[in-house]
């Protein structure tokens, strides 16, 4: 029985309804995260305003010249943008090298009592300018006046520019005189007034609860009074319902006349208690209503986030300062008081706001964090009973050359954090890179090693992941969070964060020396770089010989590691130790680590004895490092032959004991001993907590994101081509800055099969691939004609392997024919009929679900292509009709597959027929109409193209106006063109056959037209020779007019 063939549907007609579309997001070159924190106990307004300061010269790659292309978002696509707007920057204007931007952001929901949020900032294209509606200005840094402010979208009320916002159009003004001329609002007058408040603008438009929290702030500038006054007002009632005018926030002022003064002064705005006469950058004043209870400051510049220049203490609202009101208007005034008069103040404001006051006062944290991605590390404690101590030093290993593309050439913009955005920074050491003498640190550096201090323990038997983020390339050592040995490079070395004690060898200060004298000197490090070292001399006269300096506070527990870096400048009789005692040892019996020396009794870590290794028994190096821990009466020492963040290897290591190490507040110290006296210098010497279990390696904990857009093309009967986008590796897309292989498996079917790496058909080795480019694989092997899944993973260097592709799902090719079988069997002036032989019905990927014939005009490049199809896999022939002639027809032939792809063969080209070819004939007749002649000339027909044909003639007149029309036989105006092919003149008794209008096709020998030659199955190349005999009409009134007769061959194909 023969086997069910698949059946192919389409689907036609389906159409899916949807709802309102989503917003587009924004187009953004890049997004940072920005963590707001609130610190304190309780939740921060379902909307509020949130103060944002970033760098904009971290980001200057990606900023417009005004940075008018930045957006505050909800998102990192930037799906939601929040409304946001500039206030200003530092040190001067804003653009991509200011050091400071500050930026008010409009949260539309609140932020737990200690918790926080994450925003992002993102930057579009550098020509894109601020929009007015959810990023703008303020009104002051717009070239025209308040151009792109949008105040009145961050703030709950809002005065301020003329351009999208509302300008000061929320303001009512009473008293005095106030414009706008030139965009912001002032007040010109300098008459008496005649409410006692003085002049003021008001926000009438709304009332707020008497004890609301909210915050008013103006920036405003004043001219050269003596006594100027600006104010921000808060009033039980509107204009003209309060009979001392609008009231100033405030204390009551000593006039005792109702007057409340911001400052309570009478005499001016000063700064510093002197008055400073003129303003022309604006000062930035501020009021806090903390459920009626009201504060404030004046600022220098525009701003409120530098140092106050002067404050008003806390002061509860009376029925004298706010009319007894329990709700009322907010605004400006500029007035200041004698004591008899309110006298109107010039002063010139910028912008007026309301803002929601942060939880007691206190604005949540928000830190812009300049993040390319983090790297997961996996920490394992193998201890299956105690947890690590905290805090605890953990030593990582990396490799800068995996993660090049995104790291700055010192690797200063690394940070080790608690989590994946590095909200939660750890502070962690860069120690060295490379091998021994492999020089400073850089993203050529073959390893490098890290020391963190993790700041929670890791449980027995436990893990924890911290992480490896990146900044941008511009960001370097912050000197806090992250820093690197003083002999690496100066300024950044934060040992002193990372260890339990830390000496860099800079200085002397904190150690006293016993039995010899301790100072710094400057020597070359392994990079080759001068730097300070602490020099330890000892006397070498007296027993004991030692000279030790001990640090003068106690490192608290009795479980730590000491290490140093020791130099014994060439000098192999000076032995270098690091030391330990308890705290009521004597100084003058000091207990040392390490091996016992040749002393006796006392244990020394010697970096070398009579100039060798103690143990490997090799020259010593030098610079070395010695090891030590100190594990209640426990001693262990090892010597390692240069520093192990450099590759060190271990030369020897011996335990001893001393019973006199029990003290839980040790002191230690570094030490050398010779006679005579001799110097060992010390690079660093530190103390971390020891834990007598491996925490285990480092290990990757973030795998590859899946890939997304796996595709198939280019596929044959037996291979496809797969592309993909490579992903990125890290949390942030960035950079997939290294990965071990691909593993691709595929299959025919879908039903059953188990999608894993282990049965991935396909395993591709690869490295250093950039997160973005193109990626691909040729899959061969393939039988034809069939269906076939793919699915791709992607391994990183941790080994860890993303989550599955998406699906890509192509059809083979189905075998094509047999070339050698494909030839035109029929050919008309305008079709053409080509035969092949068939592929098998079965099995399926030798058979295909149809066949293809094309036609060109042109081989198939810019001509006209006709094309005949059949879904009958068994077919043996097809036909196509509507051909042009006189034209080279070029053919192939395609068998089809499921998807109803073709597979192509090509064929021979075929001259389907010869151009027209134009046999013409000048007839003239006299008045004797009666006779018939043979022609003494013939018309010789080639056939000029690549197949037999048989040749069809026609004929009729070309004289414009003649009324003949040949025939069959003589007759008025019917004369007879009678032809015969061949190769000399026939005599007039051999024409048989008459050439008329209507196209006859030639026969063979004896047939139509045919005498010694044939126009029938004409050979390619080959031609015949037609003779003319004319018979003339029986009458005409074409008399003396010559007659042109013209006779056309065309061809037909057998």
């Amino acid at each position: 029985m023969s086997l069910p063939r698949r059946i192919r549907t389409r689907l036609a007609g389906l159409s899916v309804a949807l709802g309102l579309a989503a917003p587009a997001a924004a187009q953004l070159l890049a997004s940072y995260p920005v963590v707001i924190t609130n610190s304190q106990g309780t939740a921060t307004p379902a909307t509020s305003q949130q103060l944002v300061q970033f760098n904009p010269s971290l980001y200057s790659t990606y900023e417009a010249a005004d940075l008018g292309n930045i957006l505050f978002c909800a998102d990192s696509a930037c799906a939601t943008p929040l409304n946001a707007w500039l206030e200003s920057c530092a040190p001067g204007a804003c653009g991509p090298t200011a050091s400071t931007a500050t930026v008010w952001v409009q949260l539309t929901s609140a932020i737990a009592a200690n918790g926080s949020a994450t925003i992002y900032i993102g930057f579009q294209a550098t020509g894109t300018e601020f929009n007015g509606t959810t990023w703008g200005e303020a009104p002051q840094l717009s070239g025209t006046w308040g151009q792109y402010d949008n105040g009145a979208q961050v703030f709950t009320q809002y005065g301020g520019g003329n351009g999208l916002g509302t300008g000061w159009s929320a303001l009512t003004t009473v008293n005095g005189t106030w414009t706008t001329t030139g965009g912001p609002l002032q007040q010109t007058s300098s008459a008496v007034g005649t409410l006692l408040g003085g002049p003021a603008a008001l926000v009438e438009s709304t009332s707020y609860a008497a004890n609301a929290s909210y915050v008013l702030e103006t920036a405003f500038s004043y001219t050269t009074q003596t006594t100027p006054r600006a104010g921000l007002v808060a009033v039980g009632t509107p204009s003209g319902g309060d009979v001392y005018g609008y009231r100033f926030l405030g204390q009551q002022s000593n006039n005792g006349a109702g007057f409340l003064s911001f400052l309570n002064d009478l005499r001016a705005w000063v700064v510093n208690n002197t008055y400073t006469g003129s303003v022309a950058t604006a000062y930035t004043m501020q009021v806090l209503d903390n459920a009626g209870t009201w504060s404030g400051n004046l600022y220098a510049g525009y701003g409120v986030t530098s140092t106050p220049l002067i404050g008003l203490a806390p002061t509860a609202y009376t029925a004298a300062n706010n009319a007894g009101a329990t709700t009322g208007y907010v605004g400006l005034s500029a007035a200041w008081y004698n004591g008899t008069h309110t006298i109107p103040n010039p002063a010139t404001f910028q912008w007026f706001r309301m803002r929601s006051l942060p939880p007691a006062g206190v604005m949540p944290t928000a830190s812009v964090i300049p993040l390319q991605g983090c790297n997961g590390i996996i920490l394992t404690n193998s201890n299956a009973t105690t947890a690590t101590p905290v805090p605890y030093q953990q030593a990582l290993t990396f490799y800068p050359t995996s993660y090049a593309t995104i790291e700055r050439a010192d690797l200063g913009n690394i940070r080790y954090c608690a989590d994946s955005t590095c909200q939660t920074p750890l502070y962690a050491w860069l120690g060295g890179c490379g091998g021994s003498g492999a020089g400073p640190c850089s993203p050529t550096a073959a390893s490098a090693t890290a020391w963190v201090k993790l700041q929670s323990a890791i449980p027995a038997g436990g893990t924890q992941t911290i992480y490896q983020c990146f900044l941008l390339t511009n960001v370097g050592f912050d000197g806090n969070y992250w820093g690197e040995s003083v002999d690496i490079a100066a300024g950044q070395d934060n040992g002193a964060n990372v260890f339990t004690y830390y000496n860099n060898g800079q200085t002397t200060t904190g150690l006293t020396a016993v039995n010899g004298t301790v100072g710094t000197a400057a020597l070359a490090n392994p990079y080759g770089a001068a730097t300070n070292v602490i020099s330890l001399t000892s006397l070498g006269t007296q027993p004991p010989y030692e000279t030790v300096a001990w640090n003068n506070a106690a490192v608290v527990g009795d479980n730590f590691v000491l290490e140093g870096w020791v130099d014994r400048n060439s000098n192999s009789t000076v032995s270098a130790m690091l030391a330990a005692r308890g705290a009521n040892a004597a100084t003058t019996t000091n207990y040392l680590l390490g091996v016992n020396w040749a002393k006796g009794g006392e244990a020394t870590i010697a970096l070398d004895a009579a100039g060798t290794l103690a143990s490997a028994g090799t020259a010593a190096a030098t610079w070395q490092w010695a090891y030590g821990v100190v594990t209640g009466s426990a001693l262990t020492e090892a010597v390692y032959s240069f520093q192990p963040e450099l590759g060190g290897v271990q030369a020897s290591s011996t335990s001893v004991a001393d019973t006199t190490l029990t003290s839980a507040n040790q002191f230690i110290g570094i030490a050398d001993t010779a006679r005579p006296a001799k110097t060992a210098y010390f690079y660093q010497w530190r103390a971390r907590v020891y834990f007598p279990s491996s925490t285990g390696g480092v290990a990757d904990s973030t795998a590859p994101v899946a890939v997304t857009d796996l595709a198939a093309a280019d596929i044959a009967t037996s291979s496809a081509a797969l592309s993909w986008t490579a992903p990125s590796d890290l949390n942030v897309p960035s950079v997939y800055p290294s990965i071990s292989q691909y593993a691709i498996q595929y299959a025919s079917y879908t039903a059953g099969v188990v999608w894993s790496t282990a049965n991935a058909q396909v395993m591709i080795a690869t490295s250093g691939v950039t997160a973005g480019t193109a990626q691909g694989a040729f899959i061969t092997g393939l039988n034809a004609n069939t269906t076939y899944y793919f699915y791709l993973w992607s391994q990183d260097p941790g080994l860890l392997w993303s989550p599955l592709s998406n699906g890509a799902t192509t059809v083979t090719l189905a075998s094509p024919i047999n070339a050698a079988t494909g030839a035109p069997i029929s050919i008309t002036a305008s079709s053409v009929t080509v035969s092949w032989t068939a592929l098998p019905a079965t099995p399926q990927s030798s058979a295909c679900e149809g066949y293809e014939l094309d036609v060109s005009t042109t081989n198939f490049g810019s001509g006209t292509v006709y094309t005949s199809t059949t879904s009958n896999g068994v077919a043996f022939a097809l036909a196509v009709a509507g051909l042009n002639t006189g034209t080279t027809m070029y053919f192939r032939v395609a068998t089809l597959n499921w998807s109803g792809a073709p597979d192509y063969v090509y064929l021979s080209s075929a001259n389907i027929q010869i151009s027209p070819s134009i046999a013409t004939l000048i007839m003239g007749l006299d008045a004797n109409v009666q006779f018939s002649t043979v022609s003494v000339s013939s018309f010789v027909v080639t056939n000029a193209g690549n197949l037999p044909l048989t040749l069809v003639v026609s004929g009729s007149t070309i004289t414009a106006g003649s009324p003949w029309v040949l025939s069959v036989s003589s007759a008025v105006e019917a004369p007879v063109l009678q032809g015969e092919f061949n190769a000399t003149q026939p005599v007039s008794t051999s024409f048989a056959t008459a050439i008329t209008s209507a196209p006859v096709v030639s026969g063979a020998l004896g047939g139509n037209y045919a005498g010694g030659q044939s126009g029938k199955a004409l050979a390619p190349g080959a031609s015949a020779t037609m003779w003319f005999k004319f018979w003339a009409p029986t009458s005409t009134v074409a008399v003396n007019i010559p007659e042109v007769l013209q006779v056309v061959y065309r061809a037909v194909y057998p």
